[in-house]
């Protein structure tokens, strides 16, 4: 192997995952754009509240993505990346409610988690509509 890039897309290969390249050092605002391009291929409701922190209680998580299929509320981060306590409150008010609330990371796009729970709830049955 010639580079770093061409051996890790063979382990990759090897693997039978898809090769996404710099996700060691990809940041939180590269991996929010990342998730914004497949929110719009799929025709989902995103709303990201990365740019809008000072607006939103601390703690809200980064994306609010909807489908037919359900809603998924997605905090954000770097490989090195914490999770904050207010983050921690709000991931445990969020499942003791029943809401999908997980964290992504650089590694969940290269094992293709995003794509498998994004596909998700687009493909799901869609909802009958409310009653108003």
């Amino acid at each position: 192997m010639d580079t770093d890039e061409e051996f890790e897309r063979a382990l990759y290969a090897d693997a039978g995952r898809a090769y996404v390249p710099g996700v060691a050092t990809m940041t939180e605002a590269e991996l929010s754009a990342r998730v914004q391009a497949m929110v719009d291929e799929r025709g989902l409701w995103g709303w990201c509240f990365y740019d809008w922190r000072r607006r939103s209680a601390p703690g809200w998580p980064d994306w609010v993505i909807g489908g037919s299929g359900g809603l998924l509320l997605r905090e954000l981060k770097s490989v090195h990346g914490t999770v904050s306590p207010e983050q921690r409150t709000a991931a445990t008010i969020f499942h003791r409610s029943g809401l999908d609330f997980a964290v992504w990371r650089p590694a969940q796009l290269g094992d293709g988690t995003i794509a498998r729970e994004l596909d998700t709830i687009m493909a799901a049955a869609a909802a009958p509509e409310p009653s108003t």
